[in-house]
């Protein structure tokens, strides 16, 4: 099985940020160390320790180490995302609302089938 095969397929739906509430804050950074001929990536935030992680299987890269470090940024960008997302949406409903309010026979139906198509993108 390839590693492709192991991974979840995008989807519309939204991952739930709560379950990674309480993390240490970021930032994080990763670090690469050699044992006795044997390599390692550490992860450190201020410093201090978060973690190790020893390179036992010949597909791990280095970029794993970096996109570990990087989750508490990743999970801030993917919150503001939502908020913007969330906002946009409140914003079209509210122009669609009014769009409707505003107009009669053929264009109510314009506007509810682009509100339909944009309700896909978001």
């Amino acid at each position: 099985m390839t590693l492709r095969n192991k991974c979840p397929r995008m989807s519309n739906k939204r991952i739930d940020l709560t379950q990674f509430e309480g993390h240490t804050p970021g930032p994080w950074r990763s670090y690469t160390m050699e044992d006795g001929g044997e390599e390692w990536y550490e992860i450190k935030c201020a410093d201090e320790p978060l973690g190790f992680i020893s390179v036992h299987q010949g597909n791990w890269k280095p970029t794993n180490a970096r996109l570990i470090a990087a989750v508490p940024d990743l999970i801030a960008e993917l919150k503001r995302c939502y908020e913007k997302i969330d906002a946009l949406t409140t914003a079209l409903e509210t122009i669609a609302g009014d769009l409707v309010c505003a107009s009669s026979g053929d264009a109510i139906a314009e506007i509810a089938e682009y509100a339909d198509e944009m309700s896909g993108l978001i």
